[in-house]
C-alpha cells in the first residue's frame, strides 16, 4: 500500500460516501494518495454493485 499513488472510487448512491472512505481509510490508514470520488447513475456492470 505505499506504494499506492492514485484512487479512483464510483459510487451510485452519495449516502454511501461516508461509509465508504472510512472503510478506504481503514485499508490505506498513513498512505495519503490523490483521491477521485464519483457519483454516477449506474456502473457498466450491475454485478460490480455486490
Amino acid at each position: 500500500m505505499e506504494h499506492l499513488v492514485k484512487v479512483v472510487v464510483y459510487i451510485t448512491d452519495v449516502r454511501h460516501r461516508e461509509a465508504v472512505y472510512r472503510t478506504m481509510g481503514e485499508y490505506i490508514k498513513g498512505v495519503h494518495p490523490v483521491s477521485t470520488g464519483l457519483v454516477v447513475q449506474a456502473l457498466a456492470r450491475p454485478e460490480w454493485l455486490g
